[in-house]
């Protein structure tokens, strides 16, 4: 744990995490305003305005962790190959709209089942993103900091 600290306090722009937080945030509070819309209607607007939840939270999800991975400040130059992070914005989308159906099933275990989706779909993007780095190597002292930056598809 104490690493993990370490990492987001002592390597990450907090400015980059900062706008990660709101961007989540905002997300999350826009999601859940239109799953309570959603839950007002009959069947088959119910379904859609849930899909577009599901939508919003998978977005706003993966936007805030793909800039908290921008905003990485490691003492290696990093790459990205942009392949995996656009895969890994529609597993979040799909898991967070999953997520959002199970949730509108209306019995309590259903909360505690659409979090587990939509956490391993966030999860599964997190192992994958990591794995679109490419460490370039110890950085010149001129580029100590600098971001990582996207490479030509592998």
């Amino acid at each position: 744990m104490h690493r993990v600290i370490n990492c987001i306090t002592q390597q990450h722009d907090w400015q980059f995490l900062a706008l990660a937080a709101m961007i989540c945030g905002l997300a999350v509070i826009i999601s859940l305003h239109v799953h309570t819309f959603a839950s007002r209607l009959r069947m088959p607007a119910r379904i859609a305005w849930r899909t577009a939840a599901g939508a919003s939270a998978g977005f706003g999800l993966w936007a805030s962790h793909l800039i908290t991975l921008l905003g990485f400040e490691g003492e290696v130059v990093l790459i990205y190959r942009l392949g995996t992070p656009l895969l890994t914005l529609l597993g979040c989308i799909v898991a967070a709209i999953l997520g959002f159906l199970v949730l509108g099933g209306g019995r309590p275990w259903h909360a505690l089942c659409a979090g587990a989706v939509i956490a391993l779909g966030i999860g599964n993007a997190q192992i994958a993103d990591m794995h679109a780095l490419v460490d370039r190597g110890a950085a010149p002292a001129a580029h100590a900091h600098s971001r990582p930056r996207p490479a030509a598809p592998l």
